[in-house]
């Protein structure tokens, strides 16, 4: 009784003439919403609804409630419709999504805190999510959207560098920006993981791909004509692994950037080295090593 009085209020608060149905409407809606009766909200909103009431704070309490309430699916249904009829709806929502995250993330429900705060993302990218920025970025992650969780763990490690969850997010950061083709800001993340956790339980993974970012690199210099430099990022490779095939691609590589700058005597070592000292590696690879030898051999270069 006291909820209908209160409404009735504020309608006439509305205009010096009433309100009208549709504000009435609107404002039993916000207020079954803010007493927590979220499935008492729903019912409002879909009584609206159907009688054709399609104002964006109909989709948006509609859509706070069914998050209230875990039904996140047909939450962001209903957030969407909001946000496309009403566009300065976007920030609330994300605003309350993020407070529903956090909330969730202190009673230690982390999936679902992650889901909340990357939805607030979507809603408004430019919040201020604080320390929660780890869990939207862990959230993309995990979701496999590699570009936003690249931005979003990106901004993490910048303001946060001290914390303890900044060594998972600076790896992720790394698989994030080769995963989106960013290899160089892959390269220079990866570096600077192993400067500062390489007793990691993240450090093999971090090794392999990192040998395997250099190797891409050295082949990348060797096609544009960077011989030197194709030279010195596979020797940066060989200092981290030994792994058999990556050598011997790696050699198969120098031994290219060295006929590139004249250096055939070096050119033969290398792909001698394919042949000889690197076993394990697949027969193409050394057949393409003889063939270069052969070729050395017969124009007489060496």
């Amino acid at each position: 009784m006291g909820m209908v009085l209160s409404a009735v209020c504020l309608c006439l608060l509305a205009g010096s003439s009433g309100c009208s149905g549709k504000s009435k409407v609107l404002i039993e809606i916000r207020e079954y919403y803010e007493a927590a009766e979220y499935r008492e909200t729903i019912a409002h909103c879909k009584h609206a609804l159907r009688q054709d009431i399609r104002d964006g704070e109909v989709y948006y309490y509609y859509g706070l409630a069914l998050v209230r309430l875990g039904r996140e699916y047909e939450a962001n249904q209903q957030l969407d419709k909001a946000v496309k009829i009403k566009p300065t709806l976007a920030r609330p929502a994300a605003e309350t999504l993020l407070d529903i995250g956090r909330t969730a993330f202190e009673k230690g429900n982390l999936s679902r805190a992650g889901r909340r705060v990357r939805a607030a993302v979507r809603y408004y990218p430019g919040i201020d999510l604080g320390a929660m920025v780890f869990v939207a970025g862990d959230a993309s992650y995990q979701g496999k959207d590699y570009e936003n969780a690249a931005n979003l763990l990106g901004r993490a490690v910048e303001a946060y560098p001290d914390t303890s969850a900044v060594k998972r997010a600076l790896f992720r950061l790394g698989v994030s920006y080769e995963k989106i083709g960013l290899d160089k800001e892959a390269r220079r993340t990866f570096e600077m993981f192993l400067e500062k956790y390489n007793r990691s339980e993240f450090r093999a993974e971090v090794v392999w791909k990192l040998a395997n970012l250099l190797y891409k690199q050295g082949e990348k210099e060797l096609e544009n004509g960077n011989f030197e430099l194709a030279n010195e990022v596979i020797a940066d490779m060989f200092s981290l692994t030994d792994n058999a095939t990556l050598t011997q691609k790696g050699r198969f590589v120098r031994g290219q950037a060295f006929e590139g700058l004249g250096e055939f005597k070096n050119a033969y070592l290398e792909y001698r080295a394919v042949i000889d000292k690197d076993r394990g590696a697949s027969g193409r690879i050394v057949k393409r090593a003889r063939e270069k030898i052969a070729v050395l051999r017969e124009t007489g270069l060496f």
